[in-house]
């Protein structure tokens, strides 16, 4: 009796040990598993987003032992709320904005991966075919239709303006959606709109609209426009999802660069961009690398048309490489 009390209770103890074995978290010998296995990352539905789609189709992210929720935002701006109050992990962020924004005190933001840079013909002023201007100057005392006041767009079109030798206050900058536009150039609520693809061929190719100035061009020629944001709180809390987001993104980037039709097939995934128009719109390029002599023109530009009232060293708002936490751990 002594014997099978003593073997039932080896027994006993034996299977409570193996249970909690096996409810135990498995080990992690890398050392790089992210402390949030789940991130929440809002993306735009435009082409700059497009890394984002590829990253998630090519599994770089399970990979890395995450998954991505991804949401939708109009605009970088709408994310700086909910990315402070901790319902959104990472952004897409252009960063003109963002960069104004950490002036005037929010954040702190912290860029994690560059996400998309401007080539020839992607951020355009457009006029009705019945306009008689030909180039900026002739805007002077009209109304430009843009998709946000204070932002990359209208940073653009002051430097266009400034290159013309006229000012801001010569024109009349009107903030609009972007779908919006096209209707209120032709039935004349405004005198011209600055666009992005696709609205940028939907405008020539329904309306006759011509091109009159590619913002993207003279000083801002090749100009860094977007890449993915968080908080530099989140980013100290969690360094190793940082990191983990970072090189899926960084193969992502590299994809793009070197595939283009990769680009083409993600934007209808994400995007009311349908295939036939994803596969002949303009597109910008998609750098590999967050480079601080790149990134460092946005901020100089900012200072040179007074966005910023003193200069900004932008390596404070970007992140370390992905191979290693972008922060260390508080």
């Amino acid at each position: 009796m002594r014997l099978r009390s003593a073997l039932a209770a080896s027994l006993t103890v034996g299977l409570v040990g193996l249970a909690t074995a096996c409810s135990e978290t498995p080990a992690d010998p890398t050392g790089l598993r992210p402390e949030k296995s789940t991130i929440t990352v809002a993306r735009m539905p435009i082409p700059d987003c497009a890394t984002l789609k590829i990253a998630q189709d090519k599994g770089y992210f399970s990979r890395e032992g995450l998954k991505v929720d991804a949401s939708e935002i109009q605009s970088g701006g709408l994310a700086f709320a909910p990315l402070q109050g901790g319902s959104l992990d990472i952004s897409i962020g252009n960063y003109v904005s963002t960069i104004a924004a950490q002036a005037q005190g929010a954040g702190p933001f912290q860029f994690l991966n560059d996400a998309y840079q401007a080539a020839p013909g992607t951020f355009v002023v457009m006029v009705p075919k019945t306009s008689k201007a030909q180039e900026l100057k002739d805007l002077r005392g009209k109304r430009i239709a843009v998709a946000a006041l204070h932002s990359i767009i209208t940073l653009g079109v002051e430097n266009g303006l400034a290159t013309a030798g006229l000012k801001a206050s010569d024109v009349q900058m009107v903030p609009m959606a972007l779908p919006q536009m096209i209707a209120a150039a032709v039935t004349g609520q405004v005198d011209a709109v600055v666009l992005v693809e696709p609205f940028i061929s939907a405008f020539a190719t329904q309306h006759g609209a011509r091109e009159i100035y590619d913002l993207m061009s003279g000083s801002m020629a090749n100009f860094p426009i977007a890449g993915w944001m968080t908080t530099v709180e989140f980013a100290k809390k969690n360094p190793k999802t940082v990191a983990a987001f970072q090189r899926a993104m960084e193969a992502a980037q590299a994809d793009a660069a070197r595939d283009p039709d990769l680009v083409e097939n993600a934007i209808p995934k994400y995007t009311r961009i349908e295939a036939n128009i994803a596969s002949n719109i303009r597109l910008g390029t998609f750098p590999v690398s967050l480079e601080p002599i790149r990134i460092q023109r946005v901020a100089d530009r900012m200072k040179e048309l007074g966005y910023l009232d003193t200069p900004m060293d932008v390596t404070l708002l970007l992140a370390g490489s992905g191979a290693t936490p972008a922060v260390k751990a508080s």
